[in-house]
């Protein structure tokens, strides 16, 4: 189903569409399939990576869906990175197309030893969904650096509704807009890292981000 996504494109997840699936045939489905969180096995670890899906309903019809899906803390997996390849950034830039808009947060050591990392949000208002990747950061004062290299990601947050003419699928965010964090525009953005395996990265002043 991650490989394929049940012949469907974002925002439908696994053959839900957003707007359209009744609840009841959905809850049944996933109990078919064993529950709304699964965890991936590892041979040494507890898990390798786990997946959690929350649907969102209003009047017996999903509304909306949640996928979250993290590897375990402090571990990369290359695994995660191939299950989740449909998702990485250059396939949903080459997918979907230029954004609606795309947000950056870096956020340095909380303490000593601490990893620094990065969470980039595309949106794409005009159909309906946004996507969430969390890697880690080259902190190097005065810069911050993220590489968006997707077999280094912890983690990837996709939120799914149907598209509503007009209105903002992510509603009134406080993150910072990637041209104001890094000096790149979301063209730019979008013609760079939309190339699989680009060596490019983004950067921006240690000191915006306390």
């Amino acid at each position: 189903m991650l490989e394929t996504n049940g012949g469907c494109e974002l925002p439908c997840w696994w053959g839900v569409v957003p707007g359209q699936a009744d609840w009841q045939t959905v809850k049944n489905r996933f109990i078919a399939y064993g529950g709304l969180a699964f965890e991936i096995p590892h041979p040494t670890q507890p898990f390798d990576y786990y997946i959690d899906i929350v649907f969102g309903q209003r009047n017996g019809v999903v509304q909306s869906i949640q996928v979250t899906s993290e590897v375990l803390r402090g571990t990369t997996s290359e695994r995660f990175a191939q299950d989740w390849h449909r998702y990485s950034l250059d396939q949903v830039l080459t997918r979907y197309g230029l954004p609606s808009q795309v947000y950056i947060q870096f956020v340095p050591p909380i303490e000593r030893d601490a990893p620094a990392y990065y969470q980039l949000w595309l949106v794409y208002d005009h159909l309906g969904f946004y996507t969430v990747y969390t890697g880690p950061v080259a902190y190097e004062p005065p810069i911050m650096k993220a590489c968006l290299r997707f077999k280094e990601v912890w983690s990837i947050m996709l939120y799914l509704q149907s598209p509503r003419l007009g209105e903002p699928v992510l509603e009134s965010p406080d993150l910072h807009p990637l041209e104001e964090a890094t000096g790149m525009d979301v063209q730019t953005f979008y013609e760079t890292f939309r190339q699989a395996g680009t060596a490019a990265c983004l950067e921006s002043p240690a000191e915006v981000w306390p």
